[in-house]
Order: structure tokens, then sequence, then C-alpha cells
């Protein structure tokens, strides 16, 4: 997405979704459209699912969610100012895992938007290590 977009994109927000002063809706609006465009970013950077077109299809549905997740849980964080390493870690961890087959029976039931932060991050780590146990 170029600049131009960006601001575009900005000022459609701005006009039509927000309400209030007009200085604080567009600097609100780019503060969105900049997230979105790092959540795309993040996405596109990472590497190819392996196994068939179906379960590349289904896993990178699943895999897109996660991320968008665990992002969220990134952010808050920092926006609160608790540590959050343990979590970039993780993040970076699990985008490295290619199987489609892990993301379909391990991660399709952990990308609930009702999962806590607690609830969710060790259910991965747990994942994860199973994930690492059956790699030749």
């Amino acid at each position: 997405m170029t600049l131009q977009e960006i601001m575009k994109k900005a000022h459609h927000i701005a006009k039509r979704q927000l309400i209030g002063d007009y200085q604080a809706k567009l600097a609100l609006a780019l503060r969105m459209v900049w997230r979105e465009v790092k959540k795309q970013k993040t996405m596109e950077e990472l590497p190819a699912l392996t196994g068939t077109p179906k379960q590349v299809a289904w896993a990178k549905d699943i895999r897109k969610r996660m991320a968008e997740r665990l992002l969220e849980i990134i952010e808050h964080r920092k926006r609160v100012g608790v540590p959050y390493d343990y979590q970039q870690n993780l993040f970076a961890r699990l985008m490295e895992v290619t199987n489609s087959k892990f993301w379909i029976e391990t991660m399709v039931f952990h990308n609930h938007w009702n999962y806590t932060e607690k609830r969710l991050l060790p259910q991965i780590e747990e994942a994860l290590e199973k994930e690492k146990a059956t790699r030749p």
C-alpha cells in the first residue's frame, strides 16, 4: 500500500466512521490504517505452508487469525508498558511452522477470540513442543 493510498483510506475513515475534531479523527484513522498495513506486511513475510492445496488454504486462514491475535496481544502489552519479549519470541517460533497439518490439527481450536492471553500462550507453547518432538 502506497503512502497516498494510506492517506486516502485514513481520510475516508476519518470522514465517514469517526466523530469529533477532524485532526483528532485523522490521527486516529492513520494509526488504524498503519496498524492494518503492519499486519499485512507481517503476513506477507511468513514462509510458505506445505501440504495439499486444500490444507494449505485452510492452514493459511488459521495462521492469519492466530497471527492477528498474537500481534494484538503484543500490541496491547506495548501500549500498557508491560514486557512482551516472551510473546514476541513465541510468535516468531509459531510462525516458522510450515506444516499445514500442524495448523489444522493443533491450532484450529486455539484461535478463538475468547481465549485470554493466560489461556492461549501456554497451549501454543505445548503445541510447539509436541510439533518439535515429532520432527525427524
